[in-house]
């Protein structure tokens, strides 16, 4: 995941206060000089892959709404303090989303798209994983011992990771709820041995080259690592094993924050973006997004996905 320079709090700090100036001068309303505007806390991903300015792009175009956005940190995302300086968030932990809604932080959750997540290991597969599904590649990893990295950070990735073992871990015969598996963490196993949790100073995905080892990464990360390596001229020692899991996946929801704890939220901005963004014509365009040619996020109806050039 990109991060912060290591200047980091402070940087962050300075940022945020600004943005603050930003977000809460002469709009006070909704409206300044009749420009309705939004502000939204993002992950650093969606800024960083051009997804923010592909979407503000086309929503000040078909709404006359000036969206700006601010890259926080998790643990800022779901800060009171923090989150107020923003009217929403786009967030991909489901978990926490789930915590910070229930709370009454949050007074509107809505699916926007996902980005898939992937399981990568050694070149060649040393260990016979099977690429058919996550849940099955992973319970074939944890049976046979194969080295396992996991990125020991709030991130989708890790999110995913811990429904997984929440998963396997289930009786056979206890039926699944799904929606509520998605908030439920299971036990990681012990770190050691055959599974490793990593900083996210240390990387994931370089610290599983470096020990022949698999990994669950999002498609933005696995593309920013691979490409760094070709720009150095560098052969990729990590291959793809699995890629696209129907049930698991890195799902991005986007959050109206409550008034009652952020007076100040641009609420009818929010909603018109909330509406705006389940409009199938704004999916197709979602889906429609490209990173130096490759797909990353995708529409959250397959349909509108697979019908999307």
């Amino acid at each position: 995941m990109i991060r912060f320079p290591e200047s980091g709090a402070a940087l962050r700090g300075v940022t945020i206060l600004l943005f603050c100036l930003l977000a809460c001068t002469p709009f006070s309303g909704a409206h300044a000089g009749d420009v309705q505007r939004l502000f939204i806390g993002v992950t650093p991903e969606l800024s960083a892959s051009g997804m923010m300015r592909h979407i503000a792009d086309r929503f000040e175009e078909d709404r006359g709404v000036k969206l700006s956005w601010q890259v926080l940190t998790p643990d800022e995302l779901f800060s009171q303090y923090s989150s107020c300086f923003v009217d929403a968030i786009i967030a991909d932990i489901p978990e926490r989303e789930h915590t910070f809604v229930g709370s009454g932080f949050g007074q509107g959750w809505y699916a926007l798209f996902h980005s898939r997540l992937l399981l990568v290991g050694p070149r060649g597969n040393p260990g016979a994983v099977p690429g058919s599904s996550l849940l099955e590649a992973m319970q074939t990893i944890e049976a046979a011992r194969l080295p396992f990295v996991a990125e020991d950070t709030l991130s989708g990735a890790r999110d995913a990771e811990l429904f997984i073992w929440s998963r396997l871990q289930r009786p056979a015969n206890l039926p699944v709820d799904l929606h509520g598996d998605l908030h439920t963490k299971g036990v990681a196993p012990v770190n050691g041995d055959w599974y490793f949790l990593t900083s996210p100073e240390e990387g994931a995905l370089p610290t599983a080259a470096a020990k022949r080892a698999y990994t669950l990464v999002t498609c933005w990360e696995w593309t920013v690592f691979a490409e760094r390596l070709a720009q150095e001229g560098k052969e990729n020692p990590l291959d793809v094993v699995v890629d696209s899991d129907i049930l698991v996946n890195n799902q991005y929801n986007f959050i109206i924050l409550s008034q009652e704890y952020c007076p100040l939220v641009h609420l009818e901005a929010a909603r018109t973006f909330a509406e705006w963004s389940m409009e199938p014509e704004t999916q197709s365009y979602f889906a429609a997004f490209r990173n130096n040619g490759k797909k990353i996020f995708h529409a959250m109806d397959p349909s509108i996905d697979m019908n999307t050039p």
